[in-house]
């Protein structure tokens, strides 16, 4: 466990407490920012705490402490209990099915997709609205920058922003989930002029005629002769994953409207404060905030109000304010904010949104599409023909006698618990892990 410690009797400096060492440094938000860097993933896997006899939500640096904890305890901690995608333990977990079914169905349409890498510095020097699915999205007061900046509908707004009449530039949709996609793209009848930016783990085969062009993020397929890095290593939110792409294409005005991460708390809320889920530290004999829940949870912001939010959007928060700052110093960047929040405006240097200026003449932005003529057929024979194999070995009842890898491992992710390598199947258990083998090869054939 990493403990930040900020003391009344030391105002100008904190501590970071893990594995019995400490570290001293100056009570200054960058120094917060800095930790990520400095902190081997290794020792933040335990989480991540704020331990002080100030009240965070009162202000100053305690306040930016408090955020930035919940910020290290979610990403390398608590994410494995949102989603098994963490860095740190994703390959611990059985594949996921949804996304292994993907990958082959994507196949079939994989010469149709360009890679996102290919639009670096597409946008060069334009402003770029990014429209988020917060409760405070406008989609009628983005109408005034259609053509006078690139808009980027981030998921789930898509529908909003259709409805108003506003047809973004580009989707960035970081969701994977087939139901993300149906209510993003429910009621699209036309191609829209849209590019999509999409997780290829995602139904892209589902959704592909709807757009004028689909990138995927990044490489997932051993037959792509070109690496593509991802954009960005940690992008814990479709928020932060739209301003890196904004920031990939060279953008340098960037306005986030709807950025809520969460809304006003009503009076009767009964949702748990972070004061209420602090306990004792028992070393330190001071309070100890740590919030071990995904959410939601309620949060006051100094001199602000009370909302309901969650850990992922107050790591989004985080991460937001840390990179725009980063910009800002290397990149001469400017990035400004909209919501009914106002949360990720303090302590930042997220200006307000009054302050954007759109491009003064109109414009079109143009993205590369390149053609792909990718020889599929060897990487669907080869994963059907280990799928049948392990289908005769799972047909016997038991389980193959080494460990299995992924994808393979999708299999087993309906079980309660994971057998060990070798173990006898129940009955039950082996109808489970045939039914999903099935859907596989059922993938693979299509």
């Amino acid at each position: 466990m990493v403990r930040l410690v900020h003391t009344r009797d030391r105002p100008g400096e904190f501590s970071i407490l893990v594995d019995g060492e400490s570290l001293t440094t100056k009570a200054k938000i960058l120094s917060l920012y800095r930790l990520e860097g400095e902190l081997k993933p290794s020792l933040v896997e335990g989480g991540a705490c704020l331990v002080t006899d100030l009240d965070p939500e009162a202000g100053g640096f305690a306040w930016e402490a408090l955020l930035h904890s919940i910020y290290l305890h979610t990403v390398y901690s608590l994410y494995p209990a949102i989603s098994s995608k963490s860095p740190l333990r994703g390959t611990q977990a059985p594949a996921d099915l949804e996304h292994t079914l993907n990958t082959y169905r994507n196949v079939a349409c994989v010469n149709r997709v360009g890679e996102l890498a290919t639009l670096r510095d597409a946008a060069a020097g334009r402003p770029a609205v990014l429209a988020l699915p917060g409760p405070s999205l406008d989609p009628q007061a983005l109408a005034a920058f259609s053509g006078r900046a690139v808009i980027i509908a981030v998921g789930r707004a898509l529908p909003a922003l259709l409805s108003a009449g506003v047809v973004p530039d580009i989707l960035y949709m970081q969701d994977t989930s087939a139901y993300a996609w149906s209510y993003t793209c429910e009621g699209i009848t036309d191609r829209l002029p849209t590019v999509a930016v999409a997780n290829p783990v995602a139904p892209i085969h589902a959704h592909l005629d709807a757009f004028a062009f689909v990138y995927k993020a990044w490489n997932c397929y051993p037959f792509e002769t070109v690496s593509y890095p991802k954009i960005e290593e940690v992008a814990p939110s479709s928020a932060s994953g739209a301003y890196s792409l904004a920031r990939f294409l060279g953008c340098d005005r960037i306005l986030l409207a709807g950025f809520d991460c969460g809304r006003q708390a009503p009076p009767d809320s009964a949702l748990p404060g972070v004061a209420e889920m602090a306990d004792t530290d028992e070393e330190l004999k001071m309070p100890r905030y740590r919030v071990d829940r995904a959410g939601p949870f309620r949060i006051t912001p100094p001199g602000g109000r009370t909302l309901e939010t969650k850990c992922d959007y107050v790591t989004s928060v985080q991460w937001m304010k840390s990179r725009a700052m980063r910009d800002q110093l290397n990149a001469d960047v400017e990035v400004f904010e909209s919501s009914a929040t106002g949360f990720a405006r303090g302590n930042s240097v997220l200006r307000p949104a009054e302050e954007f200026r759109p491009a003064d003449e109109s414009f079109r932005p143009e993205f590369p599409r390149q053609a792909n003529a990718y020889d599929t057929r060897g990487f669907i024979g080869f994963f059907r023909e280990r799928f049948e194999m392990l289908g005769r070995v799972l047909a016997q009842g038991r389980l193959p006698d080494g460990p299995l890898p992924a994808p393979f491992n999708c299999v087993l992710g309906g079980l309660d618990q994971l057998p060990a390598p070798g173990a006898a199947l129940t009955d039950e258990q082996k109808a489970s892990v045939l039914e999903r083998l099935e859907q596989c090869l059922a993938a693979l054939r299509d």
